[in-house]
């Protein structure tokens, strides 16, 4: 059953009750429709979405993440996309696309926010960068700072970060890429106090400022004019405390707009500030052991992962403060027992999970990577990845085993839903594909009883011509004319259907073998000498690569595009038409470049359906049927066609084969 809408009942109740975000999409990239949770995660109303284009919500980074790319892939791709949204509030939120094709030509878009997720993994990619340089002597505390700063300004464009150096009660600038020279002039040496802007008030307090409107802040009085000046509108800082409770820095993000932070931001600035705290105490000094402890410390508390440190001989355990933050669980910095560990094993995967870290231990493995499910303080379960690395003495005993353990339920969650997708879209595959062998088959037995009585009709005509030809008037025999030639035409109409309906990637699969692509073409330009030199067309040929394939189907794409840049020619102008190839990503790409009429760029994909002509019978002769027939035989061997073109620019048509056998 449907709606006014043309979606089923069922269908759009699955849409609006879903709990990631979908929209309907048509064949051109236009936006339908979306549920409360794509509205949402994009930042747009219904109203401003409808209508819009594909690319006008989805940032195109290539050609291979436009609408067209990934509707051709929808079919054969299963992983999804990850696209960043346009939104008109500028807010950087990157989604998860999954594109379904459905009954009526449309598609149904499925999209996640994996924004933290996008953000935090550039994060932990970052902060393990700058870390290991950090370790690295031969690195300096400027170019260290430098990284970083610049790498959180690449994570967050809007952001202006700066670190400032605390130094006998005054604040002097450490690392900054992007605030003006004159207004670090003007803030350097400037004392800390209540009432020092954000940084200085940070470090006078040792506790964050975050300024959302520095044109009202009473902390910003002093300072409030300078800031505006130079399009400072927000500011929030964060002190670098060392372990002996010294503020070494103060870590702060400008914003040229009023802004509030959000929990993902708040989280952000507390890490960030943590691995500067890392950096900064490293420096201060990196031969101590003291030192070596608080940096894991730090390391421990900046990660969101539960760190463990087994000693195997006492069956003991010290778990960092991940173990409360991601569990819940009482937390103490000294051995807790093992069971603190064992005891929240999931009763299903207890069995799996201990015979598998025993068996790692009695072995001579080092590593052990594990996934189950956790038991949170409050009686519920994550499931986490479990990862270890067992230390073992001289003779082989083990002695420690230390890991990490990290909340992976979200990907768990999402991998099954994908899984569920893929089962649904395999399903929609099969059944377009049984869907397409049927219209081939009726194609074919359509245009083959069809032949019978249209030779039957133009006989007749034939018949009538010859023996009333002296009785009829100029009129009729003028009529007649017509009539036989659109009988001609629709006879060239299904041969060419019938032809289009017989091709069959088995049969090319069966027929394949090695062929000399230049031969071929040399046998093509022999077998259309005579039409060569009646249009005093000019072929270049290149050098062409041996090639895979069948070949009277090779033979016929080739042909017919070498024809074809010789036929739409403009008058008065001599056809050229040059052959090249080069290899990209194990495939052959064959272009065939002519000179001719070119074609306007909304007509690119037109071109290759069936029956589509952009010339009357008057102009070009032609059922519309060669370019269909060159894209199928093009996909029946693994390839795809494609073209580049302009009016009057000549067209470039590209196809692509495998260079060898599957």
């Amino acid at each position: 059953m449907k709606n006014s809408t043309g979606y089923s009942i069922d269908l759009l109740s699955v849409f609006e009750n879903a709990k990631v975000g979908i929209a309907f999409v048509d064949s051109e990239g236009k936006w339908e429709r979306g549920n409360a949770n794509f509205l949402r995660v994009t930042g747009y109303t219904e109203k401003e979405l409808t209508g819009r284009n594909w690319d006008d919500i989805f940032e195109k980074k290539d050609a291979n993440s436009g609408f067209n790319a990934i509707k051709a892939n929808s079919l054969t791709r299963l992983s999804p996309f990850e696209l960043k949204v346009i939104r008109i509030d500028e807010r950087q939120v990157w989604l998860n696309v999954f594109l379904m094709p459905l009954q009526n030509s449309h598609f149904a878009c499925i999209a996640e926010d994996i924004s933290r997720e996008v953000i935090f993994k550039e994060l932990d990619q970052l902060e393990r960068n700058v870390l290991e340089k950090n370790a690295l002597s031969y690195y300096t505390l400027e170019e260290v700072l430098d990284e970083f700063i610049l790498g959180l300004e690449q994570i967050f464009p809007d952001m202006i970060c700066s670190l400032m150096r605390v130094v006998d009660q005054q604040v002097y600038c450490w690392a900054s890429r992007r605030l003006p020279e004159a207004y670090l002039n003007a803030i350097n040496g400037a004392p800390i106090g209540p009432k020092a802007g954000s940084c200085g008030t940070a470090a006078f307090l040792k506790t964050a400022v975050l300024v959302s409107d520095i044109s009202t802040d009473f902390r910003w009085e002093d300072y409030k004019s300078l800031a505006l000046t130079y399009g400072l509108q927000a500011c929030w800082s964060h002190p670098i405390i060392s372990a002996s409770d010294k503020v070494l820095a103060t870590f702060a993000i400008y914003y040229k707009k009023k802004k509030s932070p959000e929990p993902m931001e708040l989280d952000f600035i507390d890490r960030s500030s943590k691995i500067l705290a890392i950096i900064l105490e490293n420096h201060e000094n990196i031969k101590s052991l003291k030192q070596s402890d608080q940096r894991f410390q730090y390391v421990r508390e900046a990660t969101s992962e539960a760190i463990w440190d087994a000693d195997l001989p006492k069956g003991t355990v010290v778990w960092s403060q991940g173990y409360h933050t991601l569990f819940g669980h009482p937390h103490q910095e000294e051995e807790m027992p093992g069971s603190s560990w064992s005891d929240f094993i999931h009763p299903d995967d207890f069995e799996e999970v201990t015979s598998s870290i025993q068996k790692i231990i009695d072995g001579r493995k080092k590593t052990w990577t594990m996934e189950y499910r956790f038991r949170k303080a409050d009686g519920n379960y994550l499931r986490v990845e479990d990862k270890g690395l067992v230390i073992r003495d001289q003779k082989g005993v083990p002695l420690r085993m230390v890991g990490a353990m990290r909340d992976v339920s979200a990907q768990y969650e999402y991998r099954s839903s994908l899984e569920e997708l893929n089962k649904i879209l395999a399903a929609s595959t099969r059944d377009l594909e049984a869907t397409n062998a049927e219209l081939e088959r009726y194609a074919y037995i359509a245009s083959h009883h069809l032949q019978e009585p249209l030779r039957m009709v133009i006989g007749f005509m034939d018949k009538l011509d010859r023996s009333q030809h002296h009785q009829l008037d100029e009129k009729s025999r003028k009529y007649l004319l017509f009539a036989r030639s659109g009988a001609e035409h629709m006879r060239k109409q299904i041969l060419d259907l019938l032809e289009y309906s017989t091709i069959g990637r088995e049969e090319q699969k069966l027929q394949a073998q090695w062929l000399e692509s230049a031969e071929l073409v040399n046998d093509i330009l022999v077998e259309n000498q005579a039409y060569l030199e009646q249009t005093a067309a000019r072929v270049r040929v290149g050098e062409l690569p041996r090639i895979w394939g069948n070949k009277k189907r090779l033979f016929q794409v080739f042909q017919h595009l070498i024809l074809n840049g010789i036929t739409y020619q403009a008058p008065m102008r001599t056809a050229e038409v040059e052959l090249s190839s080069f290899t990209k990503k194990g495939k052959v790409v064959f272009c065939v470049q002519d000179n001719g009429l070119g074609i306007d760029k909304a007509y690119h994909e037109k071109i290759f359906l069936l029956f589509q002509r952009l010339h009357g019978r008057d102009e070009f002769s032609g059922t519309g049927t060669g370019l269909p027939i060159c894209k199928k035989i093009i996909e029946n061997h693994g390839g795809t066609i494609w073209l580049e073109s302009a009016p009057d620019k000549g067209s470039k048509f590209y196809f692509s084969i495998p260079e060898g056998p599957a």
